[in-house]
């Protein structure tokens, strides 16, 4: 039996495509800091996960959490389409209890 990834990957669009939508202005709240971040010492040869990312908005900058969990996803997702973050194709352990240490992408500032 050989495996079709397409549907997948269709399915996983339209579901971000969905959690995006949801996420009204929370979605460009976040893009916008992110945007931002060009030039801050986050462009300055430091890497991080999503993880990090999300500890960054919530903590640092004040931005509260979205509707649902799977808007983090959409929003690294959306940065990346868009030039803002660059997958540096490295991976390491999540640090957070309810991640369970699964690894996860390291990005760096467009």
């Amino acid at each position: 039996m050989q495996l079709d990834m397409f549907p997948a990957k269709k399915a996983r669009d339209h579901a971000l495509k969905q959690v995006s939508e949801n996420a009204g202005t929370w979605m460009d709240e976040a893009l916008a800091i992110v945007s931002s971040m060009r030039g801050s010492w986050l462009n300055e040869g430091t890497d991080f996960t999503g993880e990090g990312l999300r500890w960054y908005l919530t903590r640092a900058r004040h931005l509260p959490e979205p509707h649902h969990p799977n808007a983090w996803g959409a929003l690294i997702r959306t940065a990346i389409q868009r030039g803002l973050l660059i997958p540096t194709g490295r991976f390491t352990h999540m640090t957070g209890p309810k991640s369970h240490a699964r690894m996860t992408q390291i990005y760096r500032v467009a």
